[in-house]
């Protein structure tokens, strides 16, 4: 997907074309957002060189958007967006440039930041919490009956689905945890 932006010449006021558009490292949820697997793991994995967390919640809480940003390595930037923020962001500049590590901390706000405009065709599942209502499905990763919902309709708009916390492990796709925890899905 390119994204363009319109950029007049200001001299001669002639209109060019310009592509603007950072490479999306991975796409990722995982409710601990920035932890050992993803400093030490992914981020080399993926060269990525900013981390973006997208959370509707952290994006108003001062204190522990500081505590992650200190979570990542010396020197990488991370930056912290609200869903529709991060959208419209997307749709104007594809997020400027380098390689972006993209965290979400849970489904919900991954689907919201999908509708408003951020089309990854990839997505990788890797740390959701158990609790009331949930199933464990795969390692350290819980679902709901909604979550896999969710999960289901952004596959059928053609996003890759992968349960995977560490590259090194053979993770799992949507359709089999579907067919094993969510029959009625099928």
């Amino acid at each position: 997907m390119k994204l363009w932006s319109f950029v007049y010449g200001e001299q001669s006021q002639e209109k060019e074309w310009v592509t603007r558009m950072a490479r999306i490292g991975l796409v990722r949820v995982d409710d601990r957002l920035i932890h050992g697997q993803v400093v030490t793991t992914w981020i080399n994995q993926t060269q990525s060189n900013r981390i973006v967390i997208v959370d509707d919640e952290l994006v108003k809480n001062e204190f522990l958007t500081s505590v992650f940003a200190m979570a990542a390595p010396k020197g990488l930037p991370v930056e912290v967006k609200s869903a529709d923020q991060f959208a419209k962001e997307w749709v104007k500049n594809g997020l400027g440039s380098g390689t972006a590590l993209v965290l979400f901390r849970n489904i919900p706000t991954l689907k919201l930041a999908y509708e408003k405009g951020f089309n990854f065709d990839h997505v990788q599942i890797a740390g959701i919490a158990s609790g009331s209502g949930r199933k464990l499905v795969f390692k350290a990763i819980a679902l709901s009956q909604q979550d896999a919902s969710t999960l289901k309709k952004l596959n059928e708009k053609g996003v890759d689905i992968v349960f995977q916390s560490m590259p090194e492990e053979r993770g799992a796709n949507l359709q089999s945890i579907i067919n094993k925890f969510f029959k009625d899905l099928t």
